[in-house]
């Protein structure tokens, strides 16, 4: 994994969820 998961992996469970799900929507568009 890149830097995005390890910022993620910085902050807490629910905040790390959203921001990865909100990641994966902007991927997919």
């Amino acid at each position: 994994m890149g830097p995005e998961y390890i910022r993620l992996s910085a902050i807490g469970p629910e905040d790390q969820w959203a921001e990865l799900l909100r990641h994966v929507g902007r991927l997919r568009g």
